[in-house]
């Protein structure tokens, strides 16, 4: 367990991560943030980011499954699930062999207060750009980060990744229902 950091600085809670290509990218799988309003599209990208098996098939049987936990419209979940994980945008985020390391809902704790992002990777230096932490905050809307207070949340998630990985290039953005990625600068 990590300890804690003096007032005002982050400090990680540390996952319970595997290696990068294991059966899943948690310990007794993903967890999950049940109550959101977008609780059984989390579900399905948590759970199908832990699989190592590809396809619409086992994406279709991940979204239906969290559609029934959740009692949502499975049609709905598995358009959503598609257009992420379809997207050429979004696809080197999944990519294990583009990856060092990545979880869902990593728990961060800064000035006091715990944070959870959805998903942070680790991406390794690829197409001539550097090695990569990336902080992602899955939205629905199409367009996060025209709201003030969301921009807010990712910045200060980007911020305490930045001071936990002192020196290492540190990225966000959010990604949509629509499978875009909306880089924050």
């Amino acid at each position: 367990a990590a300890t804690a950091a003096s007032a005002g600085r982050a400090r990680a809670v540390v996952p319970n991560a595997l290696k990068i290509g294991s059966s899943c990218c948690c310990r007794g799988g993903c967890l999950s943030r049940s109550g959101t309003r977008d609780g059984e599209t989390h579900r399905a990208r948590e759970w199908a980011a832990c699989q190592d098996v590809p396809g619409h098939i086992a994406l279709d049987a991940l979204c239906i499954a969290a559609a029934r936990e959740f009692g949502a419209d499975a049609a709905a979940v598995q358009r959503v699930a598609r257009a992420i994980f379809g997207s050429p945008a979004c696809q080197p985020f999944f990519d294990v062999r583009e990856l060092i390391w990545a979880a869902n809902e990593v728990s961060v704790v800064d000035a006091g207060e715990l944070l959870r992002i959805d998903r942070l990777v680790h991406r390794r230096a690829v197409d001539g750009e550097a090695e990569t932490w990336w902080v992602l905050d899955y939205k629905l809307s199409h367009a996060p980060h025209q709201l003030d207070a969301y921009r807010q949340q990712l910045s200060r998630y980007q911020r305490a990744v930045l001071r936990l990985q002192p020196g290492a290039v540190v990225r966000c953005g959010f990604i949509t229902g629509g499978g875009a990625l909306i880089e924050l600068d």
